[in-house]
């Protein structure tokens, strides 16, 4: 079955420093900032992630080691010059698409104020270290990577230990593969009416409420899809209704599908959860959960 989406579709000099340690020229890095600014920088390991999977890396790695923050994956080498400044694939034009999003992942990083950023490669690894003389955000950039992770057959492991795909989490109810597009769905007793996330290179880009005709989480990836200058969106274009058009003929078919019992344990527990302290139920809610468990 295919998708249909077979188209390809004045300077200040800046600080110098040795090899592999990254450097901006922070006069050209503020206008770019203003252009491709990540909602929170704190989500800077996610473009990272993306370069990693655009490089073709089987195995990324990331964790606090020796007081740094590092980030390491296989794949194919970047060119010296990005190893060399991190934003050039944005601010020069230098390199392919990892390239340009380990630039996004730069930029974003630079509003946290690191102490030191290092780039290398290493027995064919590309190797990024980050240091914070204190307060460093580490752990929370750690732990928004493995939130977003997903949607993608290369290996993450964050401080040793595998981050499970979430759209592997269980037997899908509906599964559809095209040339480029992936769509996975599960059943999901907390997704309301139906939700979709999408993914991008491993990382998921947005969540958006949908109607799926039932308590279903959708996950989509496609390489392909258009992002917004903030990265934090992907663009509705042609490829976009595409995918659009799919999901609408797999909801007709999820529309015939009765909830397991684990949705339904869900249910009544959500039904529960609106008598706390002996408050009553509304009709309406008593409705909707009986929708969901199949009473009507």
């Amino acid at each position: 079955d295919d998708d249909g989406d077979d188209e390809d579709d004045d300077e200040e000099e800046g600080e110098l420093v040795e090899r592999g340690t990254f450097s901006v020229d922070m006069a050209v890095a503020a206008e770019k900032l203003a252009e491709y600014q990540l909602p929170d920088a704190g989500d800077f390991l996610l473009p990272w992630l993306r370069a990693a999977v655009a490089s073709g890396a089987k195995r990324v790695s990331a964790g606090v080691v020796d007081g740094a923050l590092t980030f390491q994956f296989d794949g194919n080498a970047p060119d010296p010059v990005v190893l060399g400044d991190l934003t050039a694939g944005l601010l020069t034009g230098a390199g392919d698409a990892a390239a340009k999003h380990l630039a996004y992942g730069a930029l974003a990083l630079q509003r946290l104020k690191p102490d030191a950023v290092h780039a290398a490669r290493e027995d064919d690894l590309t190797v990024l270290r980050v240091r914070w003389a204190r307060s460093s955000p580490a752990e929370g950039a750690l732990r928004r990577l493995r939130a977003a992770y997903g949607m993608t057959d290369v290996v993450l492991t964050i401080d040793g230990e595998p981050v499970p795909d979430p759209a592997r989490a269980k037997e899908p109810v509906k599964a559809w593969r095209g040339t480029r597009t992936r769509v996975v769905i599960l059943e999901d007793g907390f997704a309301g009416q139906g939700r979709v996330r999408l993914f991008v290179l491993g990382a998921l880009v947005e969540t958006l409420s949908m109607n799926l005709g039932g308590s279903f989480t959708a996950y989509a990836a496609n390489n392909r899809f258009a992002l917004s200058l903030s990265q934090s969106g992907v663009i509705r274009d042609g490829r976009f209704e595409k995918f659009e058009r799919r999901l609408t003929r797999m909801r007709r078919r999820l529309a015939q599908l009765e909830p397991s019992g684990a949705a339904r344990v869900k249910a009544w527990a959500t039904i529960g959860a609106l008598t706390v302290g002996g408050a009553a139920v509304t009709g309406t809610a008593l409705y909707l959960a009986a929708r969901l468990l199949g009473s009507f």
